[in-house]
């Protein structure tokens, strides 16, 4: 029998429209920590906490793997979160979809912990590095090979790199 996998979490905020974020939000994530290292504690309080839990996680995993300490940590602040299993057919086979369901507003840490942990746990987040550039660090997804978060900083990084070797 084969396996059923996830394609997608669904979230359910406010009594809303559930949100669906799937492989490609992954981009979401990576986007809010990056965030918080370019703005800091700049903007509003809800996108500056909601932006600093996924650097602080994303720091954590990239740094150390699932350690039980981050466990732990997301055990604490999922602990909330409601889930609701729905049955549906894809293809002929029937597949189960867990919703979260987050109270009235929730804390911005519930909602990075309850997206991070379900993305890292179906693997969207395996390849997570942080750009080798000094002035960038950014976060993003990339080959075991790949140094820098983009072209920009690569090309950067080896014309200083020369330079300073030109220097000597």
């Amino acid at each position: 029998m084969e396996k059923a996998l996830h394609d997608c979490v669904l979230v359910i905020k406010d009594g809303k429209e559930p949100q669906r974020y799937d492989k490609d939000s992954v981009e979401f994530l990576i986007d809010g920590a990056n965030c918080y290292l370019e703005e800091g504690e700049e903007g509003p309080k809800s996108k500056v906490a909601l932006s600093k839990s996924l650097f602080n996680l994303m720091s954590s995993y990239e740094k150390d793997g699932p350690t039980n300490q981050l466990i732990d940590e997301l055990n604490k602040f999922l602990e909330p979160v409601k889930h609701q299993c729905f049955i549906g057919r894809k293809n002929q086979k029937l597949i189960t979809t867990y919703v979260a369901h987050l109270k009235h507003h929730p804390a911005p840490g519930v909602f990075a912990c309850y997206l991070f942990s379900s993305m890292a746990s179906l693997g969207w987040l395996d390849g997570l590095k942080r750009c080798q550039s000094q002035e960038c660090q950014k976060f993003f997804i990339g080959r075991s090979n790949v140094k820098w978060c983009s072209k920009t900083c690569g090309s950067r990084s080896r014309v200083k790199k020369m330079r300073k070797k030109n220097k000597l």
